[in-house]
């Protein structure tokens, strides 16, 4: 409802426009003067009086005189001369009149067409004049309305504050892949600064036709000393204080809401302050009254607010940033986005509208986009630890890792000191095996924060790869103490048992993870491989048999196919093995026995590395190539046993081995590859994945494991042509459609990327980890295609 306190208008205003209305009356009184005809009128009257006088004279002189017959001519004829000349005379008088009339006529008529001139010259100048003065006036007037609607209108919000704008977007969580089991899901929270930036609001003053009166007095004044207009000044500067105090209190999100509420009741119901501060006032009191209920969590009335507070005044960056970030709370990204693009416009050097902007475009997964408002950030202040580290962690996400730790170390140098810096941080030094410096960063996170579970996990993997595995197990208990729903932490502490041999526990932590996803074969074959080490083969091959029913690429099951058939020896006495002939005897002498002494170690070998004693496979294997060193099969088997020892230097020096007595092995190469990415030597990995094709280029694993090295690379072209040619030649192979998707979905051509996850969920539909990622996948590229096509429209 609109309050009773009117506009008032200076006197300068009525002064202005009193004085057009005098100059108009007065130019048209004096441009009708000059107009008047009455003085030419009663000129040319006269001269057709004299002209009607001589030509009645002129007519009695041309009558003839005719003399009587018998009368002497003589004198009638010097009476007619006399006549004749007389009206020769008349007509030089009449021709010359007429010519004078004429020409007065003229001259009259050009007077008046000068006068005409300059009365339009004069009336033109003075509408000019009059025109300047309206546009000056109007400007004056438009000026302050615009004042007026750049504030809160005097009373706008007199509403229900349940009222809902739109019903809360769902919030679309990032992709959960991982590159190694000790990184953290990519839907970890962006939390950007929610504290809107001093120079967005940092003149309130915009919004209104004048600035605000300060009172400086600094002794203590009482009102009823002070005139009526110094009494309004004390009013602005109570409500500017009690806005300002109410903001900065440290009071509860509810009492903050009473307390901004209260004053704008308070505001609205003061008639003496003049209406533009009183607006003024609302403005802000609204604005912060947003603030707040977004910060309750109160989102759809704090939209409410914000809508229209941008109806009221579209020009003001701070509230477009506020709302941005409400958006982006809701889970609404695009929207979020479309608000930052306004701030933007609205203050093109805003440096937290790049910082949010492109953390919204993290949260869509456009990393590219991200980095560049990172960039634009880091341009200006090169030592914003803020966007450096956000500028890392997209990095990350775009696989490029070396770029990702440079400006990790860049943000921890400025004293970007969070949780998550170190965290990522760790992960990397980990991912290139600086185990000792990855606990340093997850142990100085777990210091920041010992709340974090993730961190826990992250080192208690570490742990695990340097053997500890006592110290991965505590770790790994104190995760699912934080949070008791991470099923993976279990499936990692029964790894952690199992290594350390205390089986019974493993197998109790490899029961529940079966339990908690029944159609995941890695957790059938993790217990059926404790059952086999507890002896209990029965149980043992009855999990096998659950990992051959529910996966089919025979290639993953020729450990799962042997440990079987092994158990099954056990429990039967039968084997399908190569078995020892009987008339070899152990403790004969080698020489006498190498053949048969050769195949022994080889079947010993093959045992032992079947159930996972890769150093008892080693040592075997070393026996049978002293009996004989150029068993090609044997150096690539040993190189095998290293690699799953994590001992890749010396799995290449047996790969090379192999490959210097037989050069054409693609699946040798394929390994050594794979060893290399290991060791981070990614040029040496992509020539032996070459040499792999050039011998066999039928392995769609080959295509596979390069294309991601080119994804990671950033080469998204190379990586999408081998993805492709993965799935040419295996059309189901799942993984190479999920990871084209994401290619795909990096080159922005949205709709194949969506092709391929479907295609991910048809082949795979028995996965249902797999079958969530590629949905979600899906529902972020569909918002994507409708914010381009809104874009471009």
């Amino acid at each position: 409802m609109g309050s009773s306190t009117k506009t008032k208008n200076s006197p300068a205003f009525y002064i202005g426009w009193t004085v057009c209305l005098v100059i108009l009356i007065g130019s048209s009184i004096w441009g009708a003067r000059h107009f008047y005809p009455h003085i030419g009128r009663d000129y040319t009257q006269q001269n057709e009086r004299q002209l009607e006088r001589l030509f009645s004279q002129l007519e009695e002189n041309y009558e003839i005189t005719v003399a009587p017959g018998n009368m002497d001519t003589t004198y009638i004829d010097s009476l007619n001369a006399m006549k004749i000349e007389h009206a020769r005379v008349i007509e030089k008088a009449i021709t010359s009149q007429i010519i004078e009339q004429i020409n007065n006529s003229g001259n009259t008529y050009q007077a008046r067409v000068e006068s005409s001139n300059r009365v339009l010259f004069v009336w033109g100048a003075v509408l000019a004049l009059i025109i300047l003065m309206a546009i000056l006036f109007a400007y004056i007037g438009i000026k302050r309305q615009i004042a007026l609607l750049s504030q809160a209108e005097e009373n706008p919000y007199d509403e229900d504050y349940h009222h809902s704008y739109m019903p809360t977007a769902k919030v679309a969580s990032r992709e959960n892949t991982q590159r190694n089991s000790y990184e953290p899901p990519k839907s970890q929270e962006y939390v950007p600064q929610t504290v809107v930036a001093q120079e967005l609001e940092k003149d309130w003053d915009n919004v209104s036709s004048a600035p605000i009166q300060e009172f400086v007095e600094e002794k203590v004044i009482h009102s009823d000393q002070l005139a009526p207009e110094e009494k309004t000044v004390i009013a602005e500067e109570d409500y500017d204080k009690s806005i300002a105090s109410i903001v900065e209190s440290d009071n509860a999100g509810e009492q903050k809401i009473d307390s901004l509420k209260a004053i704008i009741g308070k505001i609205k119901e003061d008639d003496t302050v003049h209406t533009d501060r009183k607006n003024l006032y609302l403005y802000k009191a609204f604005f912060y009254l947003a603030k707040s209920l977004k910060e309750t969590g109160e989102h759809d009335k704090a939209l409410t607010i914000y809508n229209k507070l941008i109806d009221t005044n579209p020009n003001q960056p701070a509230v477009f940033f506020e709302r941005g970030n409400l958006f982006k709370d809701m889970g609404n990204y695009e929207r979020s986005i479309a608000d930052y693009h306004i701030v933007l416009q609205l203050y093109p050097d805003s440096e937290e509208g790049h910082l949010n902007r492109g953390i919204a475009y993290m949260d869509t997964q456009e990393y590219r986009k991200a980095v560049d408002d990172f960039d634009a950030v880091i341009s200006r202040d090169k030592n914003n630890s803020q966007a450096v580290f956000y500028r890392g962690y997209s990095y990350f996400n775009m696989g490029r890792y070396e770029e990702a730790l440079n400006d990790l170390n860049t943000a921890i140098g400025l004293g970007y000191s969070e949780t998550r810096a170190y965290n990522l941080r760790g992960i990397l030094l980990a991912d290139r095996g600086e185990y000792a410096s990855a606990i340093e960063d997850f142990t100085e996170a777990i210091r920041l924060d010992n709340t974090n579970a993730k961190t826990y996990i992250n080192r208690g993997y570490v742990f695990s790869e340097l053997g500890e595995y006592e110290k991965a197990i505590r770790d790994y208990d104190e995760a699912l103490h934080l949070n008791a729903e991470f099923s993976d932490v279990i499936n990692k502490r029964g790894e952690a048992y199992y290594y350390a041999q205390d089986y019974e526990k493993a197998l109790a932590d490899f029961g529940k993870a079966v339990e908690t996803d029944p159609l995941d074969a890695e957790n059938y074959r993790k217990r059926g491989m404790t059952y086999y080490r507890l002896e209990k083969y029965e149980e043992a091959v009855a999990d096998f048999d659950k990992v051959l029913s529910l996966k089919s690429d025979s290639d993953d099951l020729k450990d799962i196919q042997e440990l079987r058939a092994d158990a099954i020896v056990k429990v039967r006495g039968t084997s399908d093995l190569i078995s020892v002939p009987d008339e070899v005897e152990e403790d004969k002498p080698i020489e006498e026995n190498k053949e048969s002494d050769e195949s022994v170690y080889f079947n010993q070998a093959t045992t032992a590395f079947n159930k996972n004693d890769f150093a008892s496979a080693i040592s075997y294997f070393n026996k049978v190539l002293e009996l004989n060193p150029d068993n090609t099969e044997v150096w690539f088997m040993k190189g095998m046993a290293h690699n799953y020892l994590r001992e890749y230097e010396s799995a290449v020096a047996d790969f090379g081995k192999s490959l210097m007595l037989s050069p054409a092995q693609p699946e040798v190469y394929y390994n050594r590859a794979n060893t290399y990415v290991s060791l981070q030597k990614i040029d040496d990995a992509l020539a032996d994945y070459a040499s792999a094709i050039h011998f066999n280029p039928t392995i769609p694993e080959v295509y596979f494991n390069r294309g991601n090295i080119y994804y990671n690379r950033g080469q998204f072209k190379e990586a999408l042509q081998d993805y492709s040619k993965a799935v040419e030649i295996n059309s189901d192979y799942a993984k190479a459609y999920f990871n084209r998707g994401l290619a795909y979905k990096t080159m922005e051509q949205y709709q194949k990327a969506i092709d391929d996850f479907r295609k991910v969920m048809e082949l795979d539909a028995d996965n249902l980890r797999i079958v969530e990622k590629s949905q979600k996948q899906i529902d972020i590229l569909a918002r994507l295609i409708d914010n381009k096509e809104n874009l471009e429209e």
